[in-house]
């Protein structure tokens, strides 16, 4: 199994799988109040050199949404879970350098080893080029942020901007990435509780 995979299966189990019912009620879960904001940079590896990352947190998901979630998914694939997604109350935002950014659907919070492990699901838009090319890309319609930070407020992390949702052998939900390296989120500073 690849990094990536690997990574997004457990940002996942942390997020919306099984665990998710489990770990809401855990001594280790972060509750749902606090807004914190997330800077850092994206290392892209192409030589355009870093971008800025923000990640704003303004709510974390709660356990009644991530079973609607995997139950959309369960009952009308990723469609369902994207449209789904598109109707829940904003967790946050995502933006990269000054663009407009991305609203962040699920965000949820706990902590490892006594640091901060904050995962987010966004609702990625699939652009114009990518429905009239035919490209595989829009199939993986979510981004995934995945962020550690210790006591201090400092920290890294890792972006895969393109993933789809799926149901495994399991029964439980995974993503897999569109097949590039994730970045990797530098540097990574807080802002907030």
């Amino acid at each position: 199994m690849s990094t990536t995979r690997k990574l997004t299966a457990m940002a996942l189990a942390v997020m919306l799988g099984g665990a998710a019912l489990a770990f809401a009620a855990s001594p280790g879960a972060v509750g749902s109040s606090g807004a914190a904001v997330f800077r850092g940079y994206l290392d892209t590896r192409d030589g355009s050199g870093p971008h800025q990352f923000t990640l704003r947190v303004d709510a974390r998901t709660d356990a009644g949404d991530a079973r609607r979630l995997e139950a959309a998914l369960v009952e009308g694939g990723q469609e369902a879970m994207y449209a789904r997604l598109g109707e829940m109350r904003p967790a946050g935002w995502l933006q990269i350098d000054r663009n407009t950014g991305f609203p962040v659907a699920v965000v949820s919070e706990r902590r490892v080893d006594g640091e901060r492990e904050i995962v987010a699901l966004v609702n990625r838009p699939v652009g114009f080029d990518e429905y009239f090319w035919g490209t595989m890309s829009r199939n993986y319609p979510f981004g995934l942020v995945v962020l550690t930070v210790d006591e201090f407020g400092a920290g890294r992390g890792t972006f895969v901007p393109a993933a789809r949702a799926r149901i495994g052998k399991d029964g439980r939900m995974s993503f897999l990435d569109y097949g590039a390296v994730p970045y990797r989120v530098m540097r990574v500073r807080t802002d907030g509780s």
